[in-house]
């Protein structure tokens, strides 16, 4: 027998009391409809539809910010295990050659790989030393190549 729609099932809770002082949920069969009777019923249909793909969109996007910030996070272990003394600076010149390339994005990242590492990291911080290396990259970016 080819099921249409399945609506939603109520959810009925049982008394502790009732059965050995043990909580328990009780789903209720879910109601079994056939072809749309009536427009009420598709409209509501439609909108737990819209509601759910909302809901996925959300879902997918949460995710996704969530790789991003692992990905950082990677990026910020990475250098701190390569060197925990520059692991700060490093970043900080890869975010300033993104920026000064014009790479929007990348600029993003490191910035962030930067921030996670001087939140994580214990070793000495000076901005002047990043005032510098910021200057280093921006006179190397204004050199013509070739």
């Amino acid at each position: 027998m080819p099921f249409n729609r399945i609506l939603v099932s109520s959810i009925e809770m049982v008394s502790p009391s009732e059965i050995l002082a043990t909580p328990v949920i009780v789903v209720a069969a879910a109601a079994i409809v056939g072809p749309a009777s009536s427009r009420t019923e598709n409209r509501g249909i439609r909108a737990g539809q819209i509601t759910m793909g909302a809901f996925s969109a959300i879902t997918a996007w949460i995710e996704r910010r969530r790789q991003l910030r692992r990905l950082f996070q990677d990026g910020a272990r990475e250098l701190i295990e390569r060197d925990p003394a520059t692991a700060y600076y490093d970043a900080q010149r890869a975010a300033a050659r993104a920026r000064f390339a014009g790479d929007g994005q990348a600029f993003l990242h490191w910035a962030k790989v930067a921030a996670e590492v001087a939140r994580i990291s214990t070793a000495p911080m000076d901005y002047e030393v990043v005032k510098s290396i910021v200057d280093e990259e921006e006179r190397r970016a204004k050199l013509p190549s070739g």
